[in-house]
C-alpha cells in the first residue's frame, strides 16, 4: 500500500495472575486484510488478532457499496462513497468477567482522487477521533482514546465519512487498537498518603533533608509487601517518581510512618507531592494533598557528560603525514561508554552544527596498540577498546587505524595516566594529509567540533566544541582542550612533539572501588591538582540517597601523579554507590564520579585445585596486574586457566563490573 507498517508488530504483552485476575497491556487488536478480494459482508473470514480476553470480531458497512481494492502490494477494505454517508463497523466482544481499557488507535487510510472525505470514529457512540482522508497511502500514527475505560459486553467501533461532492472510494487497511485488558474480581486494596512533616526541605548538591510521611490502608498484604513513599516532579506529576523511602508490613490494614529523605541535588519547586505505593499487591496510593516546597542552594547539580578534551591539532610526522598523527582526546564522565560507531561520534566542520563525520566506522587495532605500549615505554599504558564498556572517568583516545607509533610524535610522558582506551576510525572522512591547522579548509578563523556520546544508561550527550585557528603558532605540536562544558577551547598552545598530562586536562584518571571479601576498597588517582584540600566519599545503597563516609586529605597544588585510597567497612549486599567529591580551600565543591561495586564474595575466585580463575557466569573477561598491564582476555568463559601471584583485577568487559583478586 505503498509504506512501511511498523505498529502491526505487537510491540508489548504482559500477563500476570493475582487473585485469580490476568491481565494484558499493549495491543488489544489488529486486523491486516490481507490479500484476498472482499465482497460480502459481514466480513469474518479474517477475524484479526485479538487479545485473549477478547472475541468475535467481524466487520460490515451500511450505506454505500461494499467494493474490493486489490493494490500492488496488498488488499484493503474499501466503501463506494457516491451517496449517503457510508460507514465500516467493527463489533466483537469482552468476555464474560473481563474488562477492556482502550488508550489509542491507528489505521491506513486513502481515497480516489475524486471528493473530498472526511472521516470520523466513535466507540459505542461517544465520537474518539477525526480527520481528512488522504488521496495517497498514510496512516494516522497513534491517535490517543481518551474516556474508554472499563468497557464490558459488545463493543462496537464505527468509522464514518462524510464530505462527499461525488463519487470516491475510502479504503482502510492495518486497523489496530492499544489499551489493556483485565479480568476477575477488582482488587479492594487501597492506600491512602497522610500527613507530610515538614512541608518545606532544603538541600544542597550534597545532602538531602529527611522528614517523615503517614499512610493509612486497606485489605490484606501478602508476606514481603514492601510500602515506597515516591516523590513526585515540581509539577505534582508522578510520570518519573523518584523513592524516597520504605517501610516494610504486611497484613490486614496496615498502616504507619516512612522515613523519608529528599536526594541531594533535588530541583527548588513549591508544588511537589508524595504518595505511597505497596509491591504485593501492587497499589497505588493517594498523594499527600498538599503542596511540598524543596529549596536547592549550590545547583543546577548535574553528573560531568563524556566528553572531548583535547585534540592535536597540528601534529608532528615526519615519515608518515600529518592527518596519520593528529589525535583526539576524551573522557567518560562519570558514565559509562559502550565504544562503537553507534555511541561515539565525533563531527567536524567550518561552520557551528558540523556534519562530517570521523568516526564511522571504528575499528579494533590490537598490532597498533602493542605498538603504542611499546613506544611509551609502559605496557598496558593503551588498551584496543572498540566495542568494549568502559567505566566512569576513563581516558579514550580516538585515532586513524594507521596512526604511526614509530614516527615523531612522543606518547612517553603519558605513562602513568592510563590505562588510555584507544578506538581506531577507518572514516574516509578523516584526511591523512591533515584536516585542521595544516589542512586547507583551516587557513584561518573558528572551526567546530560535536561530540555526540550515549551512555551505558541510555542517555545520549551532545556538546559542541570550537577552537581559532588564527591562535594557533602553526607549528607541530599545537593543540587545543576543552571542559565538559564544551564551548571555546580553555586553552590552546603547543607541547612540540612530546604528548603531556596537560594535553588530558581532568585532574582525576580514574575512580574505581573492589570489595575484597569483607569490605569496600576504593581507589583512585590524580594527574594534577589545584588547591585542592580534601576528597570526601559518600555510600548510598540506592545510587540516589548518599551519606559521607569519610574524608582524605588532597594535596594542594601539585603536577604528579598521586594514588588515593579509602576502604569502607560496612558495605551492603548487593550493588553499593560511591560518590567522589573534592573541596577545595575556598570551598568549591567538584564532583568526581559515582561507580557502582557489586558485593558478591563468591563471584569471583582463584581455584588452587584446577589454577584457574573461576566466576559463577560465562562472559567476557580481562585480566589487570595492579600496575595497569594485560595480562589475560577471554571470551565467553566462566573461568581463566592461571599461573601467577599478586593482586589482579578482573573486569567483566560487558557489564564494566571490576573485581579486586589476591592470588597468593
Amino acid at each position: 500500500k505503498g509504506y512501511v507498517m511498523l505498529n502491526f508488530v505487537k510491540l508489548f504483552v504482559y500477563t500476570s495472575t493475582f487473585l485469580f485476575c490476568s491481565f494484558s497491556f499493549g495491543q488489544v487488536y489488529f486486523h491486516d486484510f490481507g490479500t484476498t478480494t472482499i465482497s460480502t459482508h459481514p466480513y469474518t473470514d479474517n477475524p484479526g488478532v485479538l487479545d485473549a480476553n477478547l472475541s468475535g470480531s467481524s466487520w460490515t458497512n451500511s450505506t454505500g457499496a461494499w467494493t474490493s481494492f486489490a493494490g500492488s502490494t496488498g488488499q484493503a477494505i474499501s466503501l463506494n462513497n457516491s451517496s449517503g454517508t457510508p460507514t465500516i463497523t467493527l463489533t466483537f466482544d469482552v468476555n464474560s468477567g473481563c474488562s477492556l481499557d482502550l488508550t489509542s488507535f491507528s489505521f491506513w487510510r486513502r481515497r480516489s482522487s475524486t471528493g473530498a472525505q472526511n472521516w470520523s470514529m466513535s466507540i459505542n457512540g461517544t465520537a474518539v477521533g477525526s480527520g481528512t482522508v488522504p488521496t495517497t497511502g498514510s496512516n494516522t500514527g497513534n491517535l490517543p482514546i481518551v474516556g474508554q475505560t472499563g468497557l464490558t459486553g459488545s463493543i462496537t467501533i464505527e468509522i464514518a465519512l462524510s464530505g462527499a461532492t461525488g463519487s470516491g472510494t475510502f479504503r482502510l487497511d492495518d486497523f489496530r487498537l492499544d489499551g489493556s485488558t483485565s479480568c476477575g474480581p477488582p482488587p479492594s486494596n487501597t492506600i491512602t498518603t497522610g500527613t507530610v512533616s515538614p512541608l518545606t526541605y532544603n538541600v544542597d548538591c550534597t545532602t538531602g533533608e529527611a522528614g517523615t510521611v503517614g499512610f493509612t490502608s486497606t485489605d490484606v498484604y501478602n508476606g514481603g509487601n514492601v510500602f515506597t513513599a515516591e516523590l513526585s516532579d515540581a509539577t505534582g506529576s508522578f510520570a518519573a517518581p523518584t523513592s524516597i523511602g520504605t517501610l516494610a508490613a504486611s497484613g490486614t490494614d496496615p498502616s504507619g510512618t516512612i522515613n523519608i529523605t529528599i536526594p541531594a541535588g533535588t530541583a527548588s519547586g513549591t508544588g511537589y507531592r508524595i504518595r505511597v505505593v505497596s509491591s504485593d499487591p501492587v497499589v497505588t496510593g493517594t498523594d499527600n494533598g498538599a503542596n511540598i516546597t524543596i529549596n536547592l542552594t549550590g545547583g543546577p547539580c548535574v553528573l560531568e557528560p563524556p566528553h572531548i578534551t583535547s585534540l592535536i591539532i597540528n601534529s608532528c610526522n615526519s615519515s608518515c603525514d600529518e592527518g596519520n598523527n593528529e589525535v583526539f582526546f576524551a573522557n567518560t564522565g562519570d558514565y559509562s561508554v559502550l565504544l562503537n560507531s553507534t555511541n561515539f561520534e565525533v563531527t567536524y566542520g567550518t561552520s557551528p552544527s558540523p556534519t562530517t563525520v570521523y568516526t564511522n566506522p571504528l575499528v579494533n587495532n590490537a598490532g597498533t596498540t602493542d605498538d603504542l605500549n611499546t613506544e611509551a615505554g609502559c605496557p598496558g599504558l593503551f588498551v584496543d577498546a572498540t566495542n568494549t564498556t568502559i567505566p566512569p572517568n576513563s581516558i579514550i583516545m580516538l585515532a586513524h587505524d594507521e596512526i604511526c607509533p614509530g614516527d615523531v610524535l612522543d606518547f612517553g610522558n603519558l605513562c602513568g595516566s592510563g590505562p588510555i582506551y584507544v578506538v581506531y576510525t577507518q572514516d574516509p572522512s578523516w584526511s591523512l594529509t591533515g584536516n585542521f591547522v595544516n589542512s586547507s579548509s583551516c587557513s584561518g578563523g573558528i572551526r567546530y567540533l560535536t561530540s555526540t556520546i550515549t551512555s551505558t544508561d541510555g542517555t545520549t550527550h551532545v556538546i559542541d566544541y570550537s577552537f581559532d585557528c588564527t591562535l594557533s603558532s602553526g607549528t607541530d605540536g599545537d593543540y587545543a582542550k576543552w571542559n565538559y562544558l564544551g564551548g571555546a577551547a580553555i586553552e590552546q598552545g603547543n607541547n612540540g612533539c612530546t604528548l603531556e598530562p596537560v594535553v588530558l586536562p581532568i585532574s582525576l584518571s580514574q575512580f574505581s572501588g573492589f570489595y575484597n571479601g569483607h569490605s569496600t576498597d576504593l581507589v583512585w588517582t590524580t594527574l594534577s591538582e589545584q588547591n585542592n584540600d580534601y576528597f570526601e566519599l559518600f555510600h548510598s545503597s540506592t545510587g540516589v540517597s548518599f551519606e559521607s563516609i569519610g574524608t582524605i586529605l588532597g594535596s594542594g597544588n601539585t603536577t604528579t601523579h598521586i594514588d588515593y585510597s579509602f576502604e569502607h567497612r560496612t558495605p551492603h549486599s548487593g550493588i553499593n554507590y560511591y560518590k567522589l567529591k573534592s573541596v577545595d580551600y575556598d570551598g568549591t565543591v567538584y564532583d568526581k564520579g559515582i561507580i557502582a561495586v557489586n558485593v558478591e564474595m563468591s563471584h569471583v575466585f582463584f581455584d588452587q585445585i584446577t589454577q584457574s580463575i573461576q566466576m559463577n557466569y560465562a562472559s567476557d573477561y580481562a585480566v589487570y596486574s595492579s600496575d595497569g598491564r594485560l595480562v589475560k582476555r577471554v571470551s565467553n568463559q566462566n573461568a581463566i586457566p592461571f599461573s601467577g601471584y599478586g593482586v589482579f583485577h578482573v573486569i567483566d568487559e560487558r557489564s564494566g563490573k571490576a573485581f579486586k583478586l589476591g592470588i597468593w
